[in-house]
């Protein structure tokens, strides 16, 4: 089974890529796997693409993503999270402003 993801990377990311394999997609594609296996410490075998789950772990590992959606209901531990995450940003400061839009803010224009 094959997944599809879409990243984004910074101009000097893609530079970097694209002056390591060319322009020939296939090539990158291939790189990409290899870097991911480096940094999830594992090698898959050749011919065989990582696991989703090996990408999500790395992902999350990475700090990338919180947590990646499934069809599984919530467990009530991450339930609880998720209220006291909302209830922790869903503050208002001295100010009126949420720390949400606090955390927006210093975070800057997105480009």
């Amino acid at each position: 089974m094959a997944h599809q993801m879409n990243i984004t990377l910074t101009d000097e990311e893609y530079k970097a890529l694209a002056a390591e394999v060319g322009r020939d997609e296939r090539l990158l594609e291939e790189r990409l796997h290899e870097l991911l296996a480096q940094h999830l410490h594992t090698s898959p075998p050749l011919g065989r693409s990582l696991s989703e789950r090996d990408i999500q772990r790395y992902l999350s590992h990475r700090g990338i993503t919180y947590r990646i959606p499934t069809d599984q209901p919530e467990m009530p531990e991450e339930e609880a999270e998720d209220e006291r995450l909302a209830d922790l940003f869903g503050q208002v400061g001295p100010d009126g402003k949420t720390v949400s839009d606090m955390v927006i803010e210093d975070r800057g224009p997105c480009e």
